[in-house]
């Protein structure tokens, strides 16, 4: 996506010698030095930061009409300097493209209200590089309604809006909705886009129905991005990045085909897709995405063939490929913590699971510590939260009952009354029926623990 989005903005940049003020000419020579500043001509990024940040100076010194020629100015000095400072975006980054935005939408002579097409697209991914999701979502609702409304950026952006909003749902928890999106994608991609852009958008599609358990409709979806898929490695034989590409989504679609079986007697079947998965996945070169792929198999090896020793396994290559990920490494060890759990190796599931909070930035001494709730909102992964919230209850009643010490009994009704807190809030911010379906099916067992760990402290209160 951050290339596609690169693209996007560099399209038509450029160049230009810096005059004095006295020789401002026309707003359309401005435009059009504007137009030249190019990487071909300027080379690295900080010097057509330079450069552009030099014409705003010069085009406010002439004291133009501030109209979408400034505009323009102010959304390619925000998105630049974004990506120059590792897609981390400033205040300032997002004022500029706020003021583009306002410009262009201000209805006055010199407005050019489709280019806010661009603008709102972008400022989604500033925010969303600050953490600010909905703010992200709002915007990128925005780029969709322009990028509808203007077909001359109808057919760069509309899809890539929709496909973008739709993860941020993903990463939100809210698979509904993200199911919703890629529909819309799917039916956009189809009318303008192309076929391999189609194979991304099914396996996304294919991966969020998974989640909720839906797997008639993942598995449709799997088998129409791994049909998809195939023909495109036979069209695009001599372009590698494509190539890496759609192995990438084989990756995807194939892993998902696996988790849709859901006989437990179909071990080997299901190993013959995962396997094949994690093929696909060498062969697209990305190691990080492979420590994912393991995380995944680990965790069907775990919850629908309770293979506890196959899992850890898996989680154990996830961390050898992980590299510096804090993301993926956390997800890891909350998963092995999980895996120790069962064969009654309390102190490792403690220390993997204390291990992980150290790389969501939540460090605690002992599994007996209980975080705040705001903390835990904060944490963009909501499914890892919840799952270490009920993973916690379930291993603090098991010390309870090996050692027979209240502490580790109040423990886990204390941390079942903040995980029922935090399960509240998610639904709250999640509107989709069926995603509230999801998290109903998902905190069974959340509530089973819970009355658990009240029935033995014969608390009939809470």
């Amino acid at each position: 996506m951050v290339l596609r989005l690169i693209i996007f903005v560099l399209a038509g940049l450029l160049s230009l010698p810096v005059v004095s003020y006295a020789q401002c000419g026309s707003v359309a020579d401005f435009n059009s030095r504007i137009d030249k500043v190019e990487p071909d001509n300027y080379g690295d990024r900080p010097k057509i930061i330079s450069i552009l940040r030099s014409l705003k100076t010069e085009f406010e010194g002439c004291k133009f009409e501030k109209d979408s020629v400034y505009a323009k100015l102010l959304h390619k000095i925000g998105i630049l300097e974004y990506q120059e400072h590792d897609f981390i975006a400033s205040e300032e980054n997002i004022e500029y493209t706020r003021q583009a935005i306002r410009i262009n939408l201000a209805g006055k002579k010199g407005s050019y209200p489709a280019y806010t097409t661009k603008s709102y697209y972008n400022l989604s991914a500033l925010f969303q590089s600050a953490d600010r999701y909905q703010d992200a979502l709002k915007y990128q609702d925005s780029a969709i309604y322009y990028a509808s409304k203007f077909p001359d950026f109808r057919n760069f952006f509309l899809v890539d809006a929709r496909f973008r909003k739709a993860l941020l749902q993903f990463d939100l928890g809210d698979y509904q909705a993200c199911v919703d999106g890629l529909t819309l994608a799917i039916r956009d991609d189809i009318q303008y886009g192309n076929s391999y852009r189609l194979v991304e958008l099914y396996s996304k599609r294919a991966e969020a129905n998974q989640f909720q358990d839906n797997f008639i409709e993942a598995r449709k979806d799997a088998d129409q991005a791994i049909r998809l898929g195939l023909e495109e490695l036979v069209i695009s034989k001599a372009e590698p990045e494509t190539i890496a590409g759609i192995y990438d989504q084989l990756a995807v679609a194939t892993k998902i085909k696996a988790t849709t079986i859901t006989d437990a007697s179909q071990i080997e079947e299901y190993k013959k897709y995962a396997d094949k998965a994690i093929e696909y996945r060498k062969n697209a070169g990305q190691a990080s995405r492979l420590s994912v792929d393991y995380i995944d198999i680990g965790a069907y090896y775990f919850n629908k063939f309770h293979d506890s020793h196959l899992a850890k396994q898996m989680y154990q290559n996830a961390i050898k490929f992980a590299g510096k990920d804090t993301s993926i490494l956390a997800f890891a060890y909350l998963n092995l913590g999980a895996a120790e759990f069962p064969e009654g190796r309390y102190e490792q599931a403690e220390t993997n699971y204390l291990k992980m909070l150290q790389l969501v930035g939540m460090p605690a001494k002992t599994i007996l510590e209980e975080h705040p709730l705001r903390k835990l909102m904060s944490i963009q992964y909501t499914n890892l939260v919840q799952v270490y919230l009920n993973n916690k209850t379930e291993l603090l009643l098991g010390i309870f009952k090996r050692t027979n010490a209240r502490k580790y009994l109040d423990a886990a009704i204390s941390n079942s009354l903040l995980n029922d807190q935090f399960i509240r809030q998610v639904r709250i911010e999640q509107s989709g029926e069926i995603s509230k379906l999801y998290w109903r099916k998902r905190t069974r067992s959340f509530f089973t623990n819970a009355l658990e760990a009240c029935f033995l402290a014969k608390d009939y209160v809470h």
